[in-house]
């Protein structure tokens, strides 16, 4: 195998995982849709035959569909949120929250919690706090870090923003991550 098919094959497998799939809604969609049009077309044979309906003749739903039956309408409604539905399904991200880490020799992906607790804990390291004095949430494309200092010890901005740069660098993500360190105003008592 080619290196330029690895290279495709690692970018398609990074995407399945990184993407939830559609396929379940896909098949709840087919599955209703096939349901719909047997009904239908099982009423119009009894009807063609003269036969009892199994709920209603189509002579007698198109009637009540003229006129605005209130069961009518609320079946329509229903058939609208269903159409809603569908329409955010296929339009709206599917993303997982995980994010590629560059390898040349396999595909790494690594869950978005993962990344923040390890950010988290660089730079509670290295700001000597508590690990718990370090909230991290990781985005699409970004890492937001909030430190609660010790009291009585100061941190300098600038050392910490550099740190979560340095160390966002140095983890190759992708979509590649921007780093923002907040120091809180309110520290933490020193135990």
């Amino acid at each position: 195998m080619s290196t330029n098919a690895d290279g495709r094959f690692a970018r398609t497998l990074a995407r399945r995982e990184m993407h939830r799939s559609r396929s379940v809604a896909s098949s709840v969609a087919a599955v209703l849709a096939a349901l719909a049009v047997t009904y239908a077309a099982i009423e119009l044979v009894l009807a063609g035959f003269r036969l009892l309906p199994l709920l209603v003749r189509p002579a007698d739903a198109e009637s009540a569909w003229l006129t605005g039956a209130p069961l009518v309408l609320a079946a329509a409604g229903a058939l609208v949120v269903l159409g809603v539905i569908a329409l955010l399904l296929a339009v709206l991200s599917q993303r997982r929250p995980r994010h590629r880490l560059d390898d040349a020799r396999s595909v790494i992906l690594v869950d978005d919690d993962v990344l923040a607790s390890a950010v988290s804990r660089r730079l509670a390291r290295f700001a000597g706090v508590a690990a718990e004095q370090v909230r991290t949430a990781v985005g699409r494309g970004s890492l937001a870090v909030l430190v609660r200092p010790t009291s009585g010890r100061p941190l300098v901005q600038a050392e910490l923003d550099d740190t979560a740069a340095a160390f966002a660098t140095a983890l190759a993500a992708r979509p590649r991550l921007r780093s923002r360190v907040t120091v809180a105003r309110d520290g933490v008592v020193a135990r």
